[in-house]
């Protein structure tokens, strides 16, 4: 419980990050994040939003006459013909980017790397880009200082207070270091700045008439696009920056989510609904890299596919526990109909597992939560061994058995592989993060 909660928190820091990535104040890097933990963290949620659709499927089924042995070998041909899922496993581990390749990318050459390394070490890469955007604004604003003076002095004004507040926010400028400045000194320097900023606007108020003003606005726009290369410069540091920031956001909650599947690949379990929002998102991130989704429009997309990630991931826990019963089920149900073609009495067998088959037939997301799924399975899976025990049934079931071992023997070394595979490929990327991380330093 304490993994999901930490996994919901990290999600939500990552959203909010994302929500104001690109709004003028910035104030949206994430620190950390762990998508992992809000799949897990909205389970019980999804599962009561689901509960109202499936009773209204139970309430229909009762008046069916459909004979349930079908459904339970219907459950069992199914899940044995469904993907496992590790394909989208395989492609989101293909795609992992490093640090460096994200760098790469963003073309963030080795002075800009090193100084935003020496700001993670020193105040964090959020705080390094809020700073980012600080210098960049008031630059600017040094900049339509400039234009308003130089036009006020070419029609004779006293611009004599003017100068001394512009010269006051030209020593900020220079003053703000992006990879040092604190929490605290950046809000500081914004209070100051917001004052500086009002104090020459009254200023300009009172000693320019109205109907300059249009003329004022347009000497500020020719200025501005004499000084266009250097602003464009300060606005690609801190572009460059949140970019990187966001998409190693993504990546690492990409990562999280990936290594919850893969768990449930160990565990033996397939991915089945979870299979296609586990691709859903890896799309989106895509989507993100590709510049065809922007930070205020993922926020929503990927909040809204982790709780659905969460649902599928919740609803394939109790499905693969319903399969596996099946399984089990159908196997008993084709021992009884050996020794009712023996002419054997098999009535009260029948009887025994038409019980379990019901319980089976009820075992579905929205009755069973995924936190009750292996108790509740491990009731009704004693039930059925207690009646493989049945003298009737037990050689039959050996017989069966032992025609379908070469391929149970198989699919057992396949399954063997794909874990094996799976934990070779998580050690691999730890090894590489960290060879990565070891550079960085």
């Amino acid at each position: 419980m304490k993994k999901m909660m930490s996994i919901l928190i990290g999600l939500l820091l990552v959203l909010s990050v994302f929500a104001t990535a690109e709004t003028d104040t910035g104030a949206n890097v994430d620190e950390t994040e762990q998508p992992e933990a809000v799949l897990l963290a909205n389970e019980d949620t999804a599962e009561e939003e689901t509960t109202a659709s499936t009773e209204e499927v139970d309430e229909e089924d009762e008046g069916e006459t459909e004979d349930e042995e079908d459904d339970i070998e219907e459950i069992e041909e199914e899940y044995e013909e469904s993907e496992t899922g590790d394909e989208i496993i395989d492609e989101i581990e293909d795609e992992e980017e490093t640090d460096g390749e994200i760098e790469e990318e963003l073309e963030i050459n080795e002075e800009e790397s090193a100084e935003i390394r020496e700001a993670i070490e020193n105040i964090g890469l959020r705080q390094y880009i809020l700073n980012r955007q600080l210098k960049q604004r008031v630059f600017v604003a040094t900049i339509h200082g400039e234009a308003i003076i130089l036009y006020l002095q070419g029609k004779e004004y006293d611009t004599t207070e003017l100068e001394g507040i512009n010269d006051e926010l030209k020593e900020i400028y220079k003053a703000i270091d992006p990879k040092t400045m604190t929490k605290e000194e950046f809000n500081e320097t914004v209070g100051e700045v917001k004052e500086l900023v009002q104090e020459f606007k009254d200023a300009v108020d009172e000693l320019v008439p109205e109907e300059e003003k249009d003329a004022i606005r347009n000497r500020i726009a020719a200025y501005v696009r004499t000084h266009q290369k250097q602003i464009d410069l300060l606005l690609k540091k801190e572009w460059k920056a949140r970019m990187l920031n966001n998409r190693k956001q993504l990546r690492d909650s990409l990562k999280a989510v990936k290594e919850d599947a893969k768990q449930l690949r160990m565990d033996g379990r397939k991915l089945l609904d979870a299979a296609k929002r586990l691709r859903n998102l890896k799309a989106i991130k895509n989507r993100y890299k590709n510049g065809t989704i922007d930070a205020t429009e993922i926020k929503q997309k990927w909040q809204e596919e982790t709780k659905l990630y969460g649902l599928a991931r919740a609803a394939s826990v109790v499905k693969n526990e319903r399969a596996l019963l099946a399984i089990g089920a159908a196997r008993i149900r084709k021992a009884i109909k050996e020794a009712d073609e023996d002419d054997e009495d098999t009535t009260e067998l029948e009887n025994r597992l038409a019980e379990i088959n019901a319980q089976i037939k009820d075992f579905i997301p929205g009755k069973v939560t995924s936190k009750e799924a292996g108790a509740k399975a491990a009731v009704i899976k004693s039930r059925l061994v207690n009646l493989e025990k049945n003298e009737r049934l037990t050689n039959r079931i050996q017989a069966a058995r032992a025609n379908v071992a070469p391929r149970a023997a198989a699919k057992q070394i396949q399954n063997a592989r794909v874990s094996s595979a799976i934990a070779r490929r998580g050690a691999a990327a730890s090894a590489n993060t960290g060879a990565s991380e070891g550079d960085e330093e």
